[in-house]
C-alpha cells in the first residue's frame, strides 16, 4: 500500500541542519547590475531555532512532490539485510515507470511510458522499521522540461519481494501501483495481469539507505 501526501510543496534544505521550516512564500527580484535576490517567508512550530545561525549556509529551494510512503507489512529490515558473509532472507526490488498522457488536437490520445526506476531508487528513504512492518518513503521526479503537455500523468510502481527459504530456492512476488502524483490518499495494487509490461526493477541494498528527516517522528 502506498499513501501520498500534499501534491506540490516548496521544500527548503539548509546544508547541515535539521530543521521542521516550511515554506509558505517567497519572492525573486532580478534586475539590471544587481545580486538576484530571493526572500522566504518560512513557518515552524519551533520557538527555540537559532535562526541567525541559518543566515550563511547553502540553501536550496525546490518545488515537488510531497513524499510517497511504501508500506511493506511483515517485512522489517533486518529481513532485508545481509548478515555477515551470508544472505539475506527477502530482498526488495523497485521499478518505475512515468506514464504520460499527451493532448493531441486530433484522434485518441497515445500514452507514452519513460523509465524512472534509477530515479526512484535514488530517492528512496527509510521511515520506519518495526515487527509490523516497514515504511519507505520515496519521491515523484517531476519533470519541467518534457516535450508533452500531459492530460494524466502517472506513476507506475512496480515492487518485487523476494524469499529465499532454507533450501535455498527464491520466490518472487511483483505488485504493481498505480499512483496519482498530484492526488492523495491511498493508492492499492492494481489488479495482477492488467499491466503488459512491468518497468524494470532495480535490487534496494537496505543497508545503504539514508534514513528520512521525518522518520523519528513515526517510530
Amino acid at each position: 500500500m502506498l499513501t501520498h501526501g500534499k501534491s506540490a510543496v516548496f521544500t527548503l534544505e539548509i546544508e547541515g541542519v535539521a530543521h521542521d521550516l516550511q515554506v509558505a512564500e517567497f519572492r525573486a527580484t532580478e534586475a539590471l547590475n544587481q545580486t538576484y535576490a530571493v526572500e522566504i517567508e518560512v513557518v515552524s512550530e519551533r520557538h527555540d531555532l537559532d535562526l541567525e545561525s541559518f543566515l550563511h549556509r547553502p540553501a536550496f529551494l525546490a518545488f515537488g512532490a510531497a513524499d510517497i510512503h511504501l508500506v511493506l507489512p511483515r517485512l522489517a529490515l533486518n529481513d532485508l539485510t545481509p548478515p555477515l558473509n551470508g544472505k539475506p532472507s527477502h530482498r526488495l526490488g523497485i521499478g518505475a515507470h512515468r506514464l504520460l498522457m499527451p493532448l493531441h488536437g486530433r484522434g485518441l490520445p497515445q500514452e507514452h511510458k519513460e523509465v524512472i526506476s534509477e530515479e526512484i531508487l535514488s530517492s528512496l528513504r527509510i521511515v520506519k522499521s518495526s515487527p509490523d512492518g516497514l515504511v519507505l518513503c520515496l519521491q515523484y521526479p517531476i519533470r519541467s522540461d518534457s516535450e508533452y503537455s500531459p492530460a494524466k500523468e502517472t506513476l507506475e510502481l512496480a515492487v518485487c519481494i523476494q524469499t529465499v527459504n532454507g533450501e535455498g530456492k527464491a520466490e518472487s512476488r511483483t505488485r504493481v501501483i498505480h499512483i496519482d502524483p498530484r492526488d492523495t490518499g491511498h493508492f492499492a495494487v492494481v489488479i495482477p495481469g492488467s499491466v503488459k509490461k512491468n518497468p524494470p526493477v532495480l535490487l534496494v541494498e537496505t543497508q545503504y539507505l539514508d534514513w528520512a528527516d521525518h522518520a523519528e517522528q513515526l517510530q
